[in-house]
């Protein structure tokens, strides 16, 4: 390779090193590299909330709150810290709280958010004002840690609204096992269980029964069974059908 190409790789390369983003900031890592380390965060992020008793919803979406925001932050050691004691503030006629955090990176600030909880909210109306304080800190201390780390809590496929800024209109939801739902027009897997428990106590063997599908209904497997037809289905299998 020709000495003078060879000095401008190298020369490229050493400028790629320094790089800075517009705010100043220095690439530290290669792109590929930061996200896949962000896909493994995520993913542990997302076995934490998979296995929550009491998971926050709202339309279908589950949110984190301020200490899921806190085990995602640890991945990446950034913590949030209060910027001083929570203020009273009056609005208008409503009272209520400020605060504001900032997020650490060894012992670095890299960013700060403000919050407030405030008494015209419908979950705070009539709680006593130390509990809007602490609600305030708490949502300055999952905002600044969202400001940060949102990003990867979209990879993971959630929304990065933090759960304490919503708790008005989200509500928690129990875990439960997941269940395949059955897609439109067909039998649920209850129904098939029951199809085959009346298949048994009828007697049929299970090749004669997949026969009559077939013939009578076009079905090959039990999950393609029509709602429509199930009921007559499951007549013709205890009364012997075909059989």
């Amino acid at each position: 390779m020709d000495s003078e190409v060879t000095a401008e790789i190298v020369k490229a390369s050493e400028q790629i090193e320094v790089l800075a983003r517009p705010e100043g900031m220095a690439i530290e890592r290669p792109p590929d590299q930061i996200l896949e380390e962000a896909r493994k965060a995520a993913g542990s992020l997302k076995d934490v909330l998979d296995k929550k008793k009491d998971k926050v919803m709202l339309n279908g979406q589950q949110y984190l709150e301020f200490e899921d925001w806190q085990t995602l932050g640890h991945f990446y050691g950034v913590t949030a810290g209060e910027d001083g004691d929570p203020e009273p503030v009056i609005i208008g006629e409503v009272k209520g709280f400020k605060a504001s955090s900032f997020a650490y990176r060894h012992g670095k600030v890299i960013s700060r958010a403000t919050q407030y909880c405030m008494s015209d909210e419908r979950n705070w109306q009539n709680k006593p004002l130390f509990q809007l304080s602490s609600m305030a800190q708490t949502r300055a201390n999952a905002k600044v840690l969202r400001n940060v780390l949102a990003w990867v809590v979209v990879l993971a496929g959630y929304k990065p609204t933090p759960a304490e800024e919503l708790d008005s209109v989200a509500k928690r939801q129990p875990n439960q096992p997941a269940q395949t739902a059955a897609p439109p027009g067909v039998i649920s897997d209850a129904q098939q269980r029951r199809f085959w428990a009346i298949a048994k106590q009828a007697g049929w063997q299970e090749s004669e029964v997949k026969d009559f599908l077939l013939r009578e209904y076009h079905v090959e497997h039990t999950a393609d069974i029509k709602r429509t037809d199930y009921e007559a289905i499951c007549a013709a299998l205890e009364a012997g059908g075909a059989h």
